[in-house]
């Protein structure tokens, strides 16, 4: 079935079991007019599909040919978490990935300098998983009023994915997100107005404590990189749960990091429309540096 202009979101459950072979750094940005007529342009092949899952919400589609599609999958692992892109097909790789990943035309020239994985999947597919930012919260921010998904610099061609309009797909993951919190034991309707998201404190101690903790084992595996969390946070600001927010995390740094969080980790929580705290979650990164001295950012 081929999609049309945006796509009706269907429910699909999908599985990639992947490999990481390599790490490249990430830039999300507008394409020069110049360079745009290099680029191949692939159109939709399927609708969008939503797939509910217990820890995530994830949309797909495939772009090109039916019988050699260029898939596109968004996985979002909570409310306000970075969106996992990942764009995979039966192509030839660059030899060296310098992958660029870009929303148009709404973005204005902003930039974002991320982190990329080559991919190697199963059934000979190759391409590249990123993570960057979650949907702007804002109806016609750049993401959700863009009409293509361009991806230059992973395969030996250029690729310009015609998403049309990705507003409707972004609504449909925005909705799962609140199933999940229900699903999770939260109030999804009070979550749809809240005056303030749970958030961490500015210069918590506890933090860095955790770090000074870590066995060498875990924080070596994890140095130099980003590690995301999912922290629970009750009304009264109290973490009362912790786990690791995707596949990506190292378990044995999540393992650790989270037993302190649970034990004496706080952060802010969140508000309803009525002014009350109630229970929420925090998506939280923390850079793990080679200094002592931790540098992190939450959503």
């Amino acid at each position: 079935m081929t999609g049309g202009e945006g796509g009706d979101i269907l429910l699909l459950m999908r599985n990639f079991r992947c490999a990481a072979l390599a790490a490249a750094s990430l830039v999300f940005a507008a394409i020069p007019a110049s360079a745009q007529s290099s680029i191949e342009e692939l159109r939709p092949v399927t609708n969008w599909n939503l797939d509910y899952a217990e820890d995530s919400c994830g949309l797909s589609r495939n772009f090109g040919s039916a019988d050699a599609p260029v898939t596109l999958l968004m996985r979002q692992y909570a409310p306000g978490a970075p969106l996992a892109l990942t764009v995979v097909g039966r192509r030839t790789m660059r030899a060296n990935l310098d992958a660029e990943v870009h929303f148009g035309p709404g973005d204005n020239g902003n930039a974002r300098l991320m982190t990329a994985i080559e991919l190697q999947l199963e059934n000979g597919l190759n391409g590249v998983q990123a993570q960057t930012y979650a949907p702007s919260d804002n109806p016609v921010g750049a993401d959700a009023s863009a009409q293509w998904i361009a991806v230059s610099g992973v395969f030996d061609g250029d690729i310009r994915l015609e998403t049309g309009s990705l507003q409707p797909a972004f609504n449909a993951l925005e909705e799962c997100q609140y199933s999940l919190l229900e699903y999770w034991g939260l109030d999804a309707e009070a979550h749809r107005s809240l005056q303030q998201r749970a958030n961490m404190r500015t210069g918590d101690e506890w933090v860095g404590t955790a770090l000074l903790r870590m066995p060498d084992s875990a924080a070596n595996a994890a140095r130099n990189s980003t590690q995301w969390m999912l922290f629970f946070v009750g009304a009264d600001g109290d973490i009362t749960a912790c786990r690791a927010l995707s596949p990506n995390t190292f378990e044995q740094f999540a393992t650790h990091f989270c037993a302190m969080a649970v034990e004496r980790g706080s952060a802010i929580p969140a508000v309803s429309a009525q002014g009350e705290a109630i229970a929420s979650v925090l998506s939280f990164g923390l850079d793990v540096r080679t200094s002592a001295e931790p540098f992190y950012t939450d959503n």
